[in-house]
């Protein structure tokens, strides 16, 4: 007859410490996620409340319109093949430079 080398049992004093600590482990990983998945979902939340880009913006309406119209100016000075430039008079520092060209030719008859 072969021995065959006995494996040593264990107590339930000994089981019982096992599946504590396995569920002591657990608990703490998905202790671990929760806290992770709150701490991204602060965050995501401090970032849309603090940025100030999704604010109303005062009076966009009104400047809705008149971009609307000087939109339409601009076309208008366009459609008429008008062309303004600006630019500074060297000397001087408070003065401007105003040149209106008309950008097709105008057949008077």
């Amino acid at each position: 007859m072969v021995d065959l080398p006995q494996k040593s049992l264990l107590t339930t004093t000994q089981i019982a410490n096992r599946e504590l600590k396995a569920m002591r482990f657990w608990v703490c990983v998905i202790g671990g996620f929760f806290a992770i998945d709150f701490v991204i979902a602060a965050l995501a939340i401090s970032m849309a409340v603090g940025d100030p880009s999704f604010r109303s913006i005062p009076g966009y309406g009104e400047r809705a319109v008149a971009w609307d119209i000087r939109r339409g100016r601009k076309q208008n000075s366009k459609d008429l093949g008008w062309k303004v430039t600006l630019r500074p008079v060297e000397p001087r520092r408070d003065a401007i430079e105003i040149t209106v060209r008309s950008l097709c030719c105008l057949n008077i008859n």
